[in-house]
């Protein structure tokens, strides 16, 4: 999920995520956790989004993201945090890269 709202912050033809943030249904679907389907508000409200927060609450608790409720219909809307950025920059890092560091010294 982090990984799909680094992708939604850095796409240059939504330029008002980085301002209004990411809705969490959509964060979830962009992840590959929802099908189109699942999309549906119905569904979404009574099977998926109790799933969907918990880990977007883990992730607000590890400093990842912040979530903000948006009034008309209680949907929230997440924000991209320092702490995440450097957790996917990490992520993305090269395997040999990850692996060369286990053999460099400290400081």
């Amino acid at each position: 999920m982090l990984v799909a709202l680094v992708r939604a912050y850095q796409d240059s033809v939504r330029p008002n995520v980085s301002t209004n943030g990411l809705e969490e249904r959509d964060m979830a679907f962009e992840a590959g956790l929802l099908s189109p389907m699942e999309t549906e508000l119905t569904v979404y409200a009574t099977r998926k989004r109790g799933r969907v927060l918990g880990l977007l609450r883990d992730m607000e608790s590890w400093g990842w993201v912040a979530m903000q409720t948006a009034p008309p219909h209680g949907a929230y809307h997440v924000f991209l945090e320092g702490e995440g950025i450097a957790a996917v920059q990490e992520h993305l890092r090269p395997w040999w890269s990850k692996f060369l560091d286990r053999f460099r010294s400290p400081g």
